[in-house]
């Protein structure tokens, strides 16, 4: 699965300052918040082609450039699946619709861009 965004810069932009990578508690957790944000924001913008190399197997993130409005918009889904874990809608989710300073972020690359 691709990560947008690594676990460090999930945790300085939660501020969560226990960065100690040896099994801390919370970490695999986090990391499916990542997942699951990245995911989110893949569908969004209809970008999946674009993580895949010419055999059709995933290449890491890390070997891209992202732009930094993609990763922007991967943090604040991150922190907003992070605040709400027991998934109570009180940020303002539409059941189809991703929050809106994210889905201000993507619009530039969602493919095809709606007007």
């Amino acid at each position: 699965m691709t990560m947008l965004v690594t676990l460090a810069e999930a945790k300085a932009h939660l501020r969560i300052d226990d960065f100690d990578s040896d099994g801390n508690p919370g970490d695999d957790d986090l990391t499916l918040k990542i997942m699951a944000a990245s995911r989110a924001v893949l569908n969004y913008i209809g970008a999946d082609q674009y993580f895949l190399d010419s055999s059709g197997e995933p290449i890491s993130t890390s070997a891209i450039s992202l732009p930094d409005d993609i990763s922007i918009a991967t943090l604040l889904l991150v922190g907003d699946l992070y605040r709400n874990r027991d998934g109570d809608n009180t940020s303002g989710w539409s059941t189809s619709m991703l929050p809106t300073t994210v889905q201000v972020l993507l619009s530039p690359y969602r493919s095809p861009v709606l007007a």
